[in-house]
């Protein structure tokens, strides 16, 4: 019987920047050594062509357009285990987290600063997407963008944007794989509590968080690198295809977010009292540690410089709620000296690489 298999999955690449080719080969790229369950997923070669059509000739083209080069970008949905999100945060904002605690008692990891735009590269890794017969792989893997969506009581999810440096469709199978670190239970709003300039301690009626931070990675492009060399067809043409050499930070990240409510009166309080938040503070819960004392594992996103942009009642429905959210960007804080600030609570020590 024939085995179903909806794979993602990850591996470091250990040179900064990610791992660079020359004259490219369809060699071998790393197989994952993390793998995932996934619903969805796509691998998009983002080729640009140029159309000899456009070219001054003496006689109509007949030539079919050639590749030019070629940006792969891995867009994956996750659900949101604890697992999947702490490497996700480690590997899109860059820098190591903290930590605090001391075991049996839960351990809190926390990424809380300045990050460095211009001046560091994201971790690199080797991307792996796998569904039945296909086996997709990407190297120089960069995460661009993460977005997270959490209903209320509901279990949440993540989706990466990865860019690469070079993919291919791998003909060999992929490896044979088990799903290890992954706790019980997605994280969701459950027991939801938000915060708002840290002295109202729960508002009520939240429904619903989402949250999205974009590194706005360029590409970098270096003529005479990163070239694919193909043969094809009788009599032969040589085609040539590039790929970007590098994928740098840009001088910001775009960090967004919008709250749901059941209730609009509490929504448009929040629009009029608050065109501009000191913090939000979100706590999304996850499964149970064994910790002592017990405890659940926890994911806390503090913006401490947001600004509401867009909001208001949404349609009624057919059972007369009408519900509200609103929508906004953060900043930078000076005060706190840092973009954003997220924290895992877990139940052991371990470095989140």
């Amino acid at each position: 019987m024939a085995v179903i298999r909806r794979l993602f999955g990850i591996a470091d690449d250990s040179s900064p920047g990610g791992s660079e080719f020359d004259e490219l080969t369809m060699g071998a790229i790393s197989d994952a050594t993390i793998f995932w369950p996934v619903t969805g997923g796509t691998l998009d070669w983002n080729v640009e062509r140029i159309d000899r059509n456009d070219e001054v000739r003496g006689r109509r083209s007949n030539t079919a357009p050639k590749p030019f080069r070629s940006a792969p970008v891995m867009t994956v949905p996750v659900p949101a285990y604890r697992s999947v999100v702490e490497k996700i945060v480690r590997k899109t904002l860059g820098f190591a987290a903290t930590t605090t605690g001391t075991g049996p008692a839960a351990i809190t990891h926390t990424w809380d600063g300045e990050l460095g735009f211009g001046s560091q590269s994201l971790p690199s890794i080797f991307a792996q997407l796998v569904r039945d017969d296909h086996n997709h792989k990407m190297s120089g893997g960069a995460f661009n963008r993460m977005s997270y969506s959490f209903p209320l009581d509901g279990e949440g999810t993540v989706e990466v944007e990865i860019w690469g440096l070079y993919a291919k469709q791998d003909a060999a199978a992929a490896p044979s794989v088990s799903f290890t670190g992954l706790s019980d239970d997605v994280m969701m709003l459950r027991d939801a509590v938000m915060k708002i300039d840290g002295s109202m301690t729960a508002v009520p009626d939240l429904t619903g968080f989402d949250f999205a931070f974009v590194n706005n990675l360029a590409r970098k492009w270096y003529a005479g690198r990163n070239i694919v060399t193909q043969s094809l067809g009788t009599p032969v043409q040589v085609l040539k295809q590039w790929f970007p050499t590098e994928n740098k930070l840009g001088a910001a990240p775009d960090i967004t977010y919008t709250v749901t409510f059941g209730n609009t009166n509490t929504a448009q309080d929040l629009a009029m009292q608050f065109a501009q938040v000191e913090k939000f503070e979100f706590t999304i819960s996850g499964g149970p540690l064994a910790t002592t004392p017990p405890t659940t594992e926890q994911m806390k996103i503090t913006i401490d410089c947001g600004v509401n942009t867009d909001g208001g009642p949404e349609a009624l429905t057919a059972r007369d709620d009408i519900t509200s959210s609103y929508s906004g960007s953060a900043y930078y804080s000076t005060t706190a000296a840092r973009d954003i600030q997220i924290s895992i609570l877990k139940d052991n020590s371990t470095a989140i690489t």
